[in-house]
Order: C-alpha cells, then sequence, then structure tokens
C-alpha cells in the first residue's frame, strides 16, 4: 500500500517525525509531497529552507521512501493516486479540509487516515524563537 503524506516540513520537529513514522505504518511505502516554494503560503519570509534542503532533510528520514515537488496537495493525490492519503491530527476537523482534496481522494479511490501525533506548529516556534 503506498501512503502519500504532503506539507512544507520547513523546519523539521518531532512532531513531523511522529507524523512521519506513523503514516509509513499504515503501508508499505511512504512518499511525501512536498510543497514547492513558490506555493508555500505560511507567511513572509517562508520556507525559511528552499525546496532542495526541505527534501534532502525529508529523505534523511528512515520512515520517508521517496519525496517529490509538488504544487498543491490536489496535485499529488492525482499524481500518486494512492491507496491512502495521511495528514495530521490538527487536519481531522473537516473544517481544514477543502472539498477538492476530498474529490481528489474520491477520484483515485484513496482512503484519508490521520495521524495521532500532537500537533506542533513550525510557524509558532519560529514565533518563540524571534520573541527571545
Amino acid at each position: 500500500m503506498i501512503v502519500l503524506a504532503n506539507g512544507v516540513f520547513d523546519v523539521i520537529h518531532v512532531g513531523h517525525i511522529e507524523h512521519l513514522r506513523e503514516a509509513k505504518r499504515m503501508g508499505h511505502t511512504l512518499i511525501v509531497a512536498l510543497t514547492a516554494d513558490d506555493f508555500v503560503r505560511k507567511g513572509p519570509g517562508r520556507p525559511l529552507y528552499c525546496w532542495h534542503d526541505r527534501a534532502k532533510v525529508l529523505r534523511a528520514i528512515r520512515y520517508v521512501d521517496d519525496v517529490f515537488r509538488t504544487e498543491s496537495a490536489v496535485a499529488a493525490i492525482r499524481l500518486i493516486k494512492p491507496d491512502i492519503f495521511c495528514k495530521g491530527i490538527d487536519y481531522a476537523g473537516m473544517d481544514r479540509w477543502t472539498e477538492d482534496i476530498v474529490a481528489a481522494c474520491r477520484e483515485v479511490g484513496a482512503e484519508i487516515r490521520f495521524t495521532r501525533a500532537p500537533k506542533q506548529s513550525v510557524t509558532e516556534i519560529i514565533k518563540r524563537t524571534v520573541a527571545l
């Protein structure tokens, strides 16, 4: 089974590691669709690291089998056609989902699952660091 995770993964923290570990356990192959720099909408100056550097860090994580560049989750779902599309627990509330993502998963027959790792936010980590 192919599991697809996606995101910016700008500054890797323990929440990301736990998310990827849980996602990998859902299938045999974990692919990470990494948002291209031009499509990151996290605020000014983001991402902190370019796509190439973020991909290099993700590829070094033993749970990750492959990383590729994408503009959106929808594009990644349609390209990879995973068995499972996996997001973090903070996305479990449907208010954070777009109908496009749900429709893309239905289109390719992907099941949507969520990991249980506690939510952590790179944006909040950056804000705390700057405040120091």
